[in-house]
């Protein structure tokens, strides 16, 4: 990828804490505040790309992808949806997870959109310019996908916007689903089963029906894709479920004290 296309027109109560970390780091009552310089943003995107363009963790990434969509009986990704990149003129993993999104974009030619309520107005700019489609209203990750296949990508996001996405898309198609985010086996794995029940049921639910690839984590920044992996729900897994498997189908509802992500009431009221 050549610098030319970036050219602008002028867990637990232990992972409680980080959850309230992670909120405080997206607070939206801070965006006015900061300002950032473009082109120094730009300028150090153009250094994280080709780092990671360049990398075995790259290549890797490629490979498995290639993989699941051979099991997907397709060579085509037709969208990229992202939630919660973060702030990428402020954090190292951010500026990272979105230079590998604009390598996905070009290898696979496809079209992304993309949303995080805690996006700068400035960021925002760089991203329309990079022909990203940034998505306009807080959907809470509940994004229904076509009947196409489409790429899921949403590193180190709270499980609920997971939760949130699963519920969106609570049917056969989620066999067009190419999900890349925390690993669902680490969550159900080192979770209590009454804690998934109430923050991640679909999760849950859907574990027994997926296949998971999880990432070989050698890239420079191990924080940038830790802990995350592919996931697939192939055509022959869903087929499995029982006859009421989609029918039980209720909006995820978390009580204030326990939301993990930015909500679309909060994002209105920033407005």
């Amino acid at each position: 990828m050549s610098e030319d296309e970036f050219i602008l027109v002028n867990r637990r109560r232990r992972r409680k804490k980080f959850e309230q970390v992670f909120r405080d780091q997206l607070s939206l009552t801070e965006s006015n505040e900061i300002e950032i310089d473009k082109e120094i943003v730009v300028r150090k995107l153009f250094d994280a790309v080709p780092k990671l363009k360049y990398s075995v963790f790259k290549t890797h990434i490629l490979h498995n992808i290639s993989k699941v969509l051979k099991i997907l009986n397709t060579n085509k990704i037709f969208e990229i949806i992202c939630y919660g990149l973060g702030r990428f003129s402020q954090h190292n993993s951010s500026k990272y997870q979105l230079a590998l999104l604009l390598l996905l974009k070009r290898h696979y030619n496809c079209q992304v959109s993309l949303y995080d309520p805690a996006f700068l107005a400035k960021e925002i700019e760089i991203l329309k310019e990079l022909k990203l489609n940034v998505i306009e209203t807080n959907e809470e990750g509940k994004r229904t996908i076509s009947d196409n296949v489409t790429f899921i990508y949403m590193p180190h996001c709270p499980r609920q916007l997971i939760n949130n996405f699963l519920y969106s898309n609570w049917n056969e198609n989620l066999s067009n689903c190419i999900l890349l985010t925390n690993s669902f086996s680490d969550i159900v794995e080192k979770s209590l089963k009454w804690h998934l029940m109430k923050f991640a049921n679909y999760v849950l639910r859907i574990y027994p029906y997926m296949t998971e690839i999880k990432l070989q984590n050698d890239f420079e920044y191990t924080e940038v894709f830790s802990a995350t992996s592919i996931h697939i729900f192939t055509k022959q897994s869903l087929s499995e479920v029982s006859s009421n498997f989609w029918i039980d189908k209720e909006n995820p509802h978390y009580q204030e004290k326990d939301i993990e992500f930015i909500t679309a009431d909060e994002t209105d009221r920033s407005c």
